[in-house]
C-alpha cells in the first residue's frame, strides 16, 4: 500500500506446535526468533498479545512475557501505521521446510476474540475474560 514494511509478527507454524515463531519488521529488515512453548498450540485455546510502544515491543503467551526487544540502531521499532491481519494459509511448495506440509483433511483454526487498544487507553478488551491454561 505504499508504506514501509513494517510488520510485527505472531506466527504458529503446523511442523512446530509446540513453539512460536515472533518477528518484527522495520523498513524491510526483520528480527525473526521461535521460542519453544510449554504446551502444544494445536491442542487447546490460549492467549496471544503483543504491546507494541513508541520504545518497545513484547510478546505475551498467557500473560507471560515471551520476547522484549527495545529500540536500537540495528533495526528500530517500527513505525509505520499499521492493520490487524489474521489468516491460516498453507505456505508455498518452497516454504513448506519452515511452515510445514498442510494436511487439508484435518487443517482447521479458530480465535475467539481479537481486541486493539490504543496505548494509554483504559478500554475493556473481549480478552480480559480469557483464562489461560495454568502452567
Amino acid at each position: 500500500d505504499g508504506d514501509p514494511h513494517d510488520e510485527i509478527v505472531f506466527e504458529l507454524l503446523g511442523r512446530t506446535p509446540n513453539r512460536v515463531h515472533l518477528n518484527y519488521f522495520k523498513n524491510g529488515v526483520d528480527s525473526p526468533i521461535d521460542i519453544d512453548l510449554w504446551f502444544d498450540a494445536s491442542a487447546g485455546d490460549h492467549l496471544y498479545a503483543f504491546e507494541w510502544r513508541p520504545d518497545s515491543i513484547m510478546w505475551f503467551v498467557d500473560n507471560v512475557k515471551v520476547r522484549h526487544v527495545a529500540d536500537g540502531p540495528a533495526t528500530g521499532i517500527p513505525t509505520a501505521t499499521g492493520r490487524v491481519m489474521a489468516s491460516l494459509w498453507a505456505a508455498s511448495r518452497s516454504a513448506t521446510d519452515w511452515a510445514g506440509v498442510p494436511n487439508f483433511a484435518t487443517a482447521a483454526a479458530t480465535y475467539k476474540c481479537m481486541s486493539h487498544m490504543p496505548l494509554g487507553s483504559g478500554a475493556l478488551q473481549c480478552s480480559d475474560t480469557f483464562k489461560p491454561p495454568s502452567r
